[in-house]
């Protein structure tokens, strides 16, 4: 529960992120796994951390190098401020500099996991057809409206249950646009806390208070973090123009929820993501 940000089913934390506005999305795999996907009604979404590029988990740590450094620079903004914004501004970014040098680490400390389903905007992408169709395979079209009104998961007959959130949005390349939203969030953040502060009237600034706001603007950049740096990739992959959704699942859940596929390396777990084939696929094209 937040004391110090406004956030309800109404007023949910925002990310700025950008949704499709296009008609169709394309999912491109192999003629073996469109035979289950077709027979399912179903998405297999893998675990973001066993996903075949392994330099994605480590991607957003230059996201926040350089951001840390903004910060830094932008503090001549702050610091002739009472004292406790400078403080808590300081704190902000010794925190994200040690969220940095721990950054793996915090990552499988977190108490739960993402799964991602990935999807293009290009319907005719030779790069994305040779590498995730195996060069015999097939593009499904997908309806954009239909299929991106996600009600609930299933897997089998019972409700996934605990999905803290989901989102969908494009895949942002450029490393600049990464930084400017990453940072805009930060300082948002910063500046709603004594927003706050005056709207509630609180003029003494305890340790007590002191410590629960820092606490949750912790929170909050762990969850800006997490999220962002599953649509945060590096610009060599831009031509795959890709839409992402993210599952965000509890891992308390995850003996119920999750399963598993073997690879040559090794066990991959996945949860199922079951669709209405009639109204979501438009298309399928063979190759």
């Amino acid at each position: 529960m937040f004391k110090f940000f406004d956030v309800t089913k109404d007023n949910p934390i925002k990310f700025n992120l950008f949704t499709i506005n296009q008609l169709s999305l394309y999912h491109y795999t192999t003629k073996s796994a469109l035979e289950g996907i077709v027979r399912n009604s179903c998405f297999w979404v893998t675990r973001s951390d066993f996903l075949n590029d392994k330099s994605e988990i480590i991607y957003f740590k230059k996201v926040l190098e350089l951001t840390i450094q903004n910060l830094i620079d932008l503090w001549s903004r702050y610091e002739n401020k009472f004292e406790t914004e400078g403080i808590l501004y300081n704190q902000i970014v010794d925190y994200l500099k040690y969220f940095c040098g721990k950054y793996e680490n915090i990552l499988n400390e977190r108490d739960y996991n993402i799964f991602i389903l990935s999807l293009s905007e290009n319907g005719s992408s030779e790069y994305l057809f040779k590498n995730y169709s195996k060069g015999n395979g097939c593009i499904i079209e997908l309806n954009t409206k239909d299929f991106l009104q996600i009600e609930k998961i299933e897997t089998g007959s019972s409700n996934l249950g605990n999905i803290s959130f989901f989102t969908s949005a494009k895949v942002i390349y450029d490393i600049k646009q990464q930084v400017k939203i990453f940072q805009t969030d930060i300082q948002n953040i910063y500046e709603k806390v004594f927003y706050t502060l005056k709207r509630k009237r609180i003029k003494n600034i305890n340790q007590e208070i002191y410590n629960q706001i820092f606490n949750e603007v912790m929170q909050l950049l762990l969850l800006k973090i997490h999220t962002y740096s599953q649509f945060f990739k590096d610009k060599e992959f831009e031509q795959e123009e890709e839409y992402r959704v993210a599952f965000v699942i509890a891992k308390s859940e995850e003996k119920r929820i999750v399963r598993h596929r073997t690879t040559d390396n090794g066990l991959v777990p996945f949860i199922e993501f079951k669709f209405d084939i009639d109204k979501s696929i438009k298309s399928i094209r063979m190759r």
